[in-house]
């Protein structure tokens, strides 16, 4: 499949990912039909050049040769997909879907055998980096089906994305993807708990992050995360806690099913169950770190997890969880 600048490219989902997928790939000089849903959507896109407005699905359908899909969970997938007005009412046969949203990758399978089956063609190829790699085209992304095909969408992906990762068959990207999140999850609490351990016992803020890193504690969280969103406090990582939840909960579910219950995973998992208790999904999942505040709120850590006490240790977790 040849791609290049001439190729008709559709884009649905102008949220924080989807507005810098879409503007680096303007500025790469691709003309896009964007699917206008909203008037934040119609306020993007006045006076922008090679941007054309559709209300229709199938219409956005039948513009394009490659459609990139970024919406928030696989229901929302299911339903730009497959409703009676939908993209795959107007698409053409020969022409691609390449859904960029984290999702289940047993559903990834199922929607390369139907769209097969209606002879149009689909890649899987969620996206990291969040919505600042999305803005500055830094994202990394983790492709799942033919693989002649995704390298045929290299002058793409290459206009949106610092690093493409080819990870296997139907379902593999999104599983990558998962596993990506889940450690990312992960070293976000471990990294929470250290800077809340040490607040407690009197160390500053800077102080911790300078130690950890430059030592080997260093990671994403201590080189970007926390300087940039958590301890200035504004807390604009740009994702909710309602989507972090969504994956971890998919990722979860399907290490169950293959018998694999990892404790570090499902305790993250209760982490961000509790956060939306306390706050609701809607906010920012950075904000998580505003959960202790001293060393009061540092004594329940265990019971609020539900593993029982730690017996003749400090649990360490958030009693405003409660």
């Amino acid at each position: 499949m040849k791609i290049g600048l001439e190729t008709p490219v559709g884009l649905v989902g102008l949220g924080n990912m989807g507005r810098g997928v879409a503007e680096n790939l303007l500025k790469n000089g691709f003309r896009l039909t964007v699917y206008e849903r909203s008037e934040r959507v119609r306020q993007w896109a006045t006076g922008r050049s090679g941007v054309r407005l559709t209300p229709s699905l199938r219409e956005l359908g039948s513009l394009s040769k490659i459609v990139l899909v970024l919406v928030t969970d696989n229901r929302a997938l299911a339903e730009v997909l497959y409703s009676p007005e939908g993209i795959l009412a107007g698409i053409r046969p020969g022409s691609l879907v390449i859904d960029m949203t984290t999702g289940d990758p047993t559903t990834a399978a199922e929607n390369h055998r139907r769209l097969a089956k209606k002879r149009v063609r689909f890649l899987e190829a969620p996206m990291s980096g969040g919505a600042t790699g999305a803005r500055e085209g830094t994202l990394i992304l983790m492709v799942g089906g033919d693989p002649k095909l995704s390298r045929d969408c290299g002058p793409l992906f290459s206009a949106i994305a610092r690093k493409v990762v080819y990870a296997g068959g139907p379902g593999q990207g999104q599983t990558t993807k998962l596993l990506q999140n889940q450690l990312s999850f992960t070293l976000f609490l471990a990294t929470c708990e250290a800077f809340w351990m040490g607040t407690a016992l009197g160390l500053q803020e800077s102080l911790l992050l300078d130690v950890f890193q430059n030592s080997n504690a260093r990671s994403y969280e201590t080189e970007l995360r926390f300087p940039r969103f958590i301890l200035p406090r504004n807390f604009q990582s740009g994702a909710a806690i309602r989507t972090g939840y969504k994956d971890l909960k998919l990722i979860t579910d399907l290490e169950h099913r293959l018998g694999m219950d990892l404790p570090l995973a499902t305790t993250v998992r209760k982490y961000w169950e509790a956060v939306m208790d306390r706050i609701g999904g809607d906010a920012d999942f950075s904000r998580i770190y505003e959960f202790v505040n001293g060393k009061k709120d540092l004594k329940t850590l265990a019971a609020r997890l539900g593993r029982g006490p730690l017996p003749e240790r400090t649990s360490v977790t958030p009693t405003n969880c409660t």
